[in-house]
């Protein structure tokens, strides 16, 4: 079953990095058998939008879409700033071969 959806998710990936407004699409398979998570960013908001309405993203839906055991779980997230802090103790370059 797990191919059935990771051959989709396989082309949805090369056509989506490829659309102007995304910034990132990795899929990632879970501990359970045939679970998938996908995680994307874009540009803005109308990006976003514009992707659900791609024929490479309407046709991976209907392939997937009948696979599915639930309706899938979208969250967006507005990130307004990243923040990458600084650590404290970095290692020492000499003890590391």
């Amino acid at each position: 079953m797990a191919w059935r959806v990771g051959w989709p998710l396989q082309r949805q990936f090369a056509a989506t990095r490829a659309e102007p407004g995304s910034t990132s699409f990795r899929v990632l398979l879970d501990g359970e058998p045939g679970e998938f998570f996908t995680f994307s960013g874009w540009r803005d908001e109308a990006a976003l939008r514009a992707h659900y309405r791609t024929d490479h993203y309407l046709r991976y839906r209907s392939l997937v879409g009948p696979l599915l055991a639930r309706p899938s779980d979208v969250t967006v997230l507005h990130v307004s700033q990243t923040v990458h802090p600084r650590d404290p103790n970095l290692p020492d370059p000499d003890l590391l071969g």
